[in-house]
């Protein structure tokens, strides 16, 4: 199958000058790729400088606890539980409440 895709030199600059105009500059990935690492770093730098002269909120810094996911994960698990734990004591409880019973009707 043969498709009409555009003609497009990015790795290498063409020396015919006909085909000049499928030239494209190649993007320049680590050059942006340092610029956005800059800006992180600059925003820490200024985190920090709030934080330092107490305009800041220390817990802004505090990260999320380890098993906030994990909490999320179990949930479901823990509210099936919880439905068997509690199904258990009620017939624990109704067991105890038969037994009071009996030992009433033996010594009426």
């Amino acid at each position: 199958m043969i498709t009409n895709k555009p003609l497009q030199f990015r790795n290498y600059k063409p020396t015919h000058l006909g085909l000049l105009p499928y030239y494209h500059q190649p993007t320049n990935v680590i050059g942006e790729t340092e610029k956005l690492c800059q800006n992180i770093v600059n925003e820490a730098r200024l985190h920090t400088k709030r934080i330092t002269n107490g305009e800041g909120d220390l817990a802004e810094l505090v990260p999320k606890k380890v098993n906030w996911d994990l909490k999320r994960d179990v949930e479901k698990k823990l509210r099936n539980l919880d439905q068997v734990y509690q199904s258990s004591i009620n017939q624990i409880i109704l067991k105890q409440q038969k037994k009071k019973k009996k030992k009433k009707k033996k010594k009426a």
